[in-house]
């Protein structure tokens, strides 16, 4: 039975010259069941039940078949967040102290894109529904972000001598490549699952950054900003996807195969 490449009904149960693939990884999925159950389960301690796994984790492959044991493969991450916090502090009057029942509210968003893009080649060995494969990607990321704070109170009310107003991240710029090893089961037509264990290297650059900072200059009497400059970085990383995941910032491009549980979808 598992040595047939079609089922009873005729229907081809292994990839063919021409046929597209999504591949993704169905750890999220099957957190996010767990999640359920535990989270119900545990409703009365206030647990909540989140889908966050999707947005840090996932990272999509496309596969294009150029023969019945050959694909192209294009992997895909874009993504951005945008988080706002809003802290209500006393309003101060012009000698700095709070006026009764009265609030203003200190605004600090951050804000962080990136955007992993990359190409291999898969070679795919074997006659039933169990599948092997291996190849190599090659993969260029870029990531970038910043701070942003407002406040409810001038700063010649507060006595800071100093605050952060904005601080934007240098970009970062990295590229990688990787070898692969994976196999895969055909439980239906056109539909397996699998994992996938990766093996690389990656370098990156960030570029300098920039602050604006808010001083308070008492010889004058007024609110200066000022403008600086932070530092660049370079850095090296090899080994498995796990481990480049962790200590580059190719936070989620890297994570295209890793040991994880993956499910493909093939038409």
């Amino acid at each position: 039975m598992n040595a047939q490449l079609t089922n009873k009904k005729g229907a081809q149960i292994l990839p063919e010259t021409g046929d597209w693939a999504i591949s993704v990884k169905a750890d999220p999925f099957i957190a996010f069941a767990t999640n359920l159950v535990t989270g119900f389960a545990g409703a009365a301690d206030g647990s909540s039940v989140a889908f966050n796994q999707y947005q840090e984790d996932q990272t999509l492959v496309f596969k294009k078949f150029t023969s019945s044991t050959t694909a192209d493969r294009f992997i895909v991450n874009f993504g951005h967040t945008s988080n706002t916090s809003i802290a209500a502090v006393a309003e101060l009057d012009e000698n700095g102290l709070g006026i009764a029942d009265q609030f203003v509210d200190n605004k600090s968003r951050v804000r962080t894109s990136h955007m992993g893009l990359g190409y291999g080649k898969e070679f795919r060995k074997g006659a039933g529904r169990l599948q092997g494969y291996y190849g190599a990607d090659a993969m260029l990321f870029l990531q970038g972000g910043s701070t942003t704070n407002t406040y409810g109170n001038d700063i010649t009310r507060t006595q800071q001598s100093s605050r952060l107003l904005k601080s934007k991240a240098g970009l970062t710029l990295g590229v990688g490549a990787r070898g692969f090893l994976g196999a895969e089961y055909f439980f239906a037509p056109k539909m397996s699952v699998g994992a996938e264990f990766g093996y690389g290297l990656s370098v990156y650059s960030q570029g300098a950054g920039k602050t604006n900072t808010e001083t308070w200059n008492a010889t004058d009497g007024a609110a200066e900003t000022e403008a600086d400059g932070t530092s660049s970085s370079m850095g090296f990383s090899m080994g498995f996807d796990q481990e480049i995941d962790s200590n580059t910032p190719f936070t989620h491009i890297a994570g295209a195969g890793m040991a994880s549980l993956k499910l493909n979808l093939f038409f």
